[in-house]
This record gives structure tokens, C-alpha cells and sequence, in this order.
């Protein structure tokens, strides 16, 4: 795997071209931040865009992707053809230019669609600008997603099975089901208990709708992950923590989505409640940050031992 890798004091993320411009992996002062999936040591550059979801989990090494043109389902009606979360997902980027601590990318598509894209490691954070622009002749619909996937080291404790994390948000969650669909049934933050995960949480996902602030946070044990945007109403929360057990998870994927979205759910564009259309010469930007803090362990003081 060869990529371009970022560096700033204890920070270090490793960004790849040729697979979405991701983010494929991010450690903070020794921790592990991001997902990776069990088959992410056989994953290459995919020659295609990917048709379904299978396929594109197949070549989904874990990590920070962005989903363009569209999230979710593929939508074989669009023109140019989207596959599943969009062909720019793990698609080719150029880079334009690079330096210790940033990477700017780009991608286009033949019909005048284009994301640049600038990743920025400082201490303790990776964050991430992107500008989408419509140079074609026609209006185009769009949604988009940051696949900011977490994983590893965050969800050690809880992965054992002795630990919990909290997550802090607000919003209105929409719930979806486990292919983004949204089912109509509405509650406020925390719904059904999506203020903490656990071992026993199920999978699933929802769409949170307008949160305000636009941040969502995350404590466990060790550490303390923050997730904030600008340019972008909602985000999907997606749970995975070793209980699916069918292909292609296997019961083997532990992963935690905190992902900014311009849309509340996963459809993709074929359900069109949401997108965003750029007019001919239209431009939209956005920014995304992950902040990770270690937690301080107290050490009891003889007293409370006593």
C-alpha cells in the first residue's frame, strides 16, 4: 500500500490517491483511530467504480472516505452512471500539490463535475475542505457524505466486551434502515439509546437531522474522538460492533460512522428527497474535523482504596 503520509509532532495519517483520496489511516500519539476491516491487507485500486455495496465493501479498507457524487445505493439512471457511494468514492485523485502536514486533490468526471480536496494534519487532528463545482452544461444532483468511519483503538475496550463509549449529540434522528432507507419513524437525540455503544448494540444506522451545534462526540475508556463540520446539515450514525454475521461483515468489522452528510439518509440519489442541485457554474464547500484527545485515568488515592 503506498499513499501520501502526513505528519505533525505526535499526529500521522496516510492519505491514497488511488482509492478515494482517503484517509486510510490516522494515529494520535500512539492510538489507532480509524476502522480497517480484516481483509484491508489484500484491498488495491479498484479499475472500476463499484456496481453495488458488496463490491464496494469488498475493496474498502476502512478509513475516511468522501461519497460523491452520490451515498448509498447505486443509481444506474443518473447520467454519468453512479455506482455505489458514488464513483469518486474509490476512484483515481490527482494530487496537486503536497507538504508535510497537507495533500490537495481532485477529481473530475467527463461531463464537468469536480471535488478538489485538502487534508491537513496538526497535532491531535485531521481535518479536511472540499469544494464540489458544476462546470458542465446541465444541472447536476449530488449528495454528499464524509465516510469518516472509526474503528481500532476507539473501540478496543468495547470490542472485548468490558467497556462503553458515550456519544454526545443533538438533532432530530431519522431512523433508516441498515440500507439507508429512511422507515418514517422520528425521535429526539438520543432515540433508542444512541447515546452509548456497547457490545450488545445491535447494527444499524440513522440520520441525524440539524444537529446544533453541528459537532458529535465520542468518549471511551482511552479516548475522546470530536467530529465537527461546517457547510453540511445532518449526519449518519452507523453501528457496527461485531454483530453482523453474514457476508460480508462476518462478525469480524467493528466500526463506529460519524458522517456528515449534505442528505439525511443512505439512498443515494434514486431517492431524491435531500440532494442538492449545482446549476451550471455552481460551487459548494465544506469542511470536516476529527479531533482526538486522550482520556486522563485517575489514580485512586489511598483513601478510596481503603
Amino acid at each position: 500500500m503506498s499513499g501520501i503520509t502526513l505528519r505533525a509532532r505526535d499526529t500521522r495519517a496516510l492519505v491514497l490517491p488511488d482509492e478515494g483520496a482517503c484517509a486510510a489511516e490516522l494515529t494520535v500519539g500512539g492510538f489507532d483511530v480509524l476502522a480497517r476491516t480484516p481483509w484491508a491487507p489484500s484491498v488495491r485500486p479498484a479499475p472500476a467504480p463499484a456496481d453495488d455495496e458488496a463490491t464496494w465493501v469488498a475493496r474498502w479498507r476502512g478509513g475516511w472516505h468522501l461519497c460523491f457524487p452520490t451515498a448509498g445505493a447505486s443509481d444506474p439512471d443518473a447520467r454519468p452512471i453512479q455506482g455505489f457511494h458514488g464513483v469518486a468514492s474509490q476512484g483515481t485523485w490527482t494530487v496537486e500539490h503536497v507538504d508535510d502536514t497537507g495533500v490537495g486533490l481532485r477529481w473530475a468526471d467527463t461531463a464537468g463535475l469536480s471535488a478538489a480536496r485538502h487534508w491537513t494534519v496538526d497535532p491531535g487532528m485531521l481535518s479536511v475542505v472540499t469544494t464540489a463545482s458544476n462546470n458542465g452544461r446541465v444541472p447536476r444532483q449530488i449528495i454528499v457524505a464524509e465516510h469518516l468511519i472509526l474503528g481500532q483503538d476507539v473501540l478496543a475496550q468495547v470490542s472485548e466486551g468490558d467497556g462503553r463509549l458515550e456519544v454526545e449529540a443533538s438533532g432530530t434522528l431519522a431512523e433508516l434502515d441498515y440500507g439507508g432507507t429512511p422507515t418514517g419513524r422520528l425521535t429526539a437525540w438520543p432515540g433508542d439509546g444512541w447515546d452509548r455503544v456497547s457490545r450488545r448494540t445491535p447494527p444499524r444506522v440513522a440520520a441525524l437531522q440539524h444537529p446544533s451545534p453541528r459537532v458529535i462526540a465520542v468518549t471511551g475508556p482511552r479516548l475522546r474522538v470530536t467530529v465537527s463540520w461546517e457547510g453540511l446539515s445532518h449526519a449518519l450514525l452507523w453501528e457496527e460492533i461485531g454483530a453482523s454475521t453474514g457476508s460480508p461483515w462476518k462478525g469480524a468489522v467493528f466500526a463506529l460512522g460519524i458522517e456528515p452528510t449534505s442528505t439525511p439518509h443512505g439512498a443515494g440519489t434514486a431517492h431524491t428527497v435531500g440532494a442538492i442541485t449545482l446549476d451550471p457554474g455552481e460551487s459548494m464547500t465544506w469542511a470536516t474535523r476529527l479531533e482526538v484527545h486522550p482520556v486522563e485515568i485517575s489514580t485512586p488515592t489511598e483513601r478510596e482504596l481503603r
